[in-house]
């Protein structure tokens, strides 16, 4: 018989996939408040297979991880009985996390509504056209950096590439790393946490306009159309 970890809906299916994730963990997330029973099976640490209500794969999957409420519980050592999926779970929940705010056309600092940014306006606006850029809204205030090939730094501290005085911010808090592939946001196991659309991440593949926290710190990514071929 295989050992059951009931967590009702104490921990949301994302932030059991990313802890699974870092244990490696073979078994199956079993959705018990979803008629039929749904369930997401992982492989190494790594989701292979989704079923919902008639779905399977990739888009069972993401439906998933994007249900609100879900009671669940972790049957340790289940086997996949297929599978369906072949993407890295960070770009599953990157993909997830976007879709269920694929609509959100504003963010709020500190109570007021500040517009995203389209691709046209920074290009037209901005001296950093044809670089990623990263917005950070502190106290009030916008700052805008431009993300070079590499990795940046963010925190607290002067000798961070983005100082972010704020102190829901770690002292080391995250870093930006900018890569052929693509640009990858990682926590670096900061008190308050990183969050990308609402979810907290440990490591995540940035997208166009995704709102990202550090802590309470809001900030926007911003991808220009010119950088897309860099």
């Amino acid at each position: 018989m295989h050992e059951t970890i009931n967590f009702g809906n104490l921990f949301t299916i994302p932030e059991q996939v990313q802890a699974f994730a870092q244990s490696r963990k073979t078994g199956q997330i079993a959705v018990l408040n979803s008629k039929p029973e749904a369930s997401l099976y992982l492989q190494d640490g790594e989701i292979v297979h989704a079923e919902l209500e008639g779905r399977d794969g990739l888009e069972a999957a993401i439906a998933l991880i994007n249900l609100p409420d879900a009671v669940t519980e972790f049957r340790i050592g289940i086997p996949s009985p297929r599978r369906t999926i072949h993407m890295p779970h960070v770009q599953i929940l990157c993909e997830a996390a976007r879709l269920s705010d694929e609509s959100a056309a504003r963010i709020h600092v500190n109570g007021a509504a500040v517009p995203m940014i389209g691709k046209e306006e920074e290009i037209k606006s901005s001296r950093l056209a044809g670089e990623p850029m990263i917005h950070v809204f502190v106290h009030g205030k916008e700052k805008t950096y431009a993300l070079k090939p590499g990795l940046v730094y963010i925190g607290r501290t002067s000798n961070n590439d983005i100082v972010v005085p704020h102190p829901t911010v770690s002292s080391h808090h995250a870093s930006i790393e900018r890569t052929s592939q693509g640009i990858i946001l990682r926590d670096l196991d900061s008190r308050n946490g990183t969050f990308l659309r609402g979810q907290r991440i440990k490591e995540c593949w940035l997208g166009d306009s995704d709102e990202i926290a550090f802590g309470e710190v809001k900030a926007l990514f911003a991808r220009p159309a010119a950088a897309a071929a860099a």
